[in-house]
């Protein structure tokens, strides 16, 4: 299931900092809720209508689902700055049949501001990237009898300076679109499982950088390990900086990859950085490369990936299969460096 509700943007207050969700229901608490995972999401409106049928997804942000039936608001960290007036705030999630993640307020509901899509079972999996396409194509809940408005919103910032929002190692993995692996700009590194991208030189991998501000330009790039393919602008969101470097021979080690000179209109960051760990084949993020990275791999084995099994497509290519076990067991006992 999709679901996502619409918003209108704030003056001074364009930078989203976080999705917060209450679970569930309090009158009918269902505990087999939490723990399941979800995929938070940020999306534009590329016209301003309010139609969520042209939405464009700005950012994912996974979690778990915690305190049910409780009407408390779960914050995920998902900082994206809006371009356009209106936006949608919304997640998906893999329900079984009797299970209603998502909590929903009907008291003075807003109609025409709450929506839903999905597949049903059988159907493949829903799409976050074109609402349209789904088997549950994307309408408001009024169409199917409901009236109130998801308990879903956005935690926004007011105005603030230039400054590098986030970044995620991103990679396009078969008919289910971009997955990200978050790289957090403090505490421990994102680890980043795969490969590289396919159909580029092996070891190849994206960086999309997140800033407050539309970017105009960038001086240069570097990384700590390997080498910079090319950097560009992302047309459609001038707000990211795309990456591309080389690290077939940096597994096992920390990279860091550096931005030089990024100016917006009005002000110039001298360098804006992300660090991964990278240790193809490490499935679970632990850092070391063990059985239990294998297992995992045997138990998805026929999968397509998706955004709650995506880290063990170690290959990248869509599938689950034999050669994401061997990539894996190629790595056997790797491990990263403390830190």
């Amino acid at each position: 299931m999709i679901s996502l509700n619409s918003f209108t943007v704030l003056p001074g207050a364009e930078t989203i900092t976080s999705v917060s969700i209450a679970w569930g229901s309090p009158s009918d608490p269902d505990p087999s809720l939490d723990g399941l995972p979800y995929l938070a999401v940020i999306w534009s409106d590329p016209d301003g209508d309010g139609d969520p049928a042209d939405a464009h997804v700005l950012g994912t942000a996974s979690g778990v689902i915690s305190s049910q039936g409780t009407d408390t608001f779960v914050v995920t960290d998902l900082a994206r700055t809006i371009p356009g007036s209106t936006f949608f705030v919304g997640l998906m999630v893999n329900q079984v049949v009797g299970q209603f993640p998502v909590g929903f307020d009907k008291a003075n509901p807003l109609f025409n501001r709450s929506y839903v899509a999905g597949a049903e079972l059988g159907h493949g999996h829903g799409d976050i990237y074109d609402l349209t396409n789904n088997n549950l194509p994307v309408l408001t809940i009024e169409y199917y009898g409901l009236f109130g408005n998801w308990t879903i919103r956005a935690d926004a910032t007011f105005s603030s300076p230039f400054r590098l929002l986030g970044a995620v190692s991103q990679m396009d993995q078969g008919e289910v679109g971009p997955q990200n692996i978050d790289l957090p700009l403090s505490g421990p590194a994102g680890i980043e499982c795969r490969s590289g991208i396919p159909g580029e030189r092996p070891g190849t991998y994206k960086w999309v950088f997140s800033f407050s501000e539309p970017v105009v330009s960038i001086d240069d790039a570097e990384v700590s390990c390997g080498h910079v393919q090319r950097r560009e602008i992302d047309p459609a969101y001038p707000y990211q900086v795309i990456l591309y470097t080389t690290n077939r021979q940096c597994s096992e080690q920390y990279v860091t990859a550096t931005l030089l000179g990024v100016h917006s209109a009005t002000e110039t960051l001298p360098s804006a950085a992300a660090t991964m760990g990278l240790l193809v084949g490490d499935v679970d993020a632990d850092g070391v490369v063990t059985r239990n990275d294998t297992n995992q791999v045997k138990d998805l084995r026929g999968q397509t990936a998706f955004y709650v099994n995506f880290r063990a497509d170690v290959t990248g290519n869509g599938v689950i299969n034999q050669n994401d076990l061997s990539a894996v067991n190629v790595h056997n006992g790797d491990r990263l460096p403390p830190r």
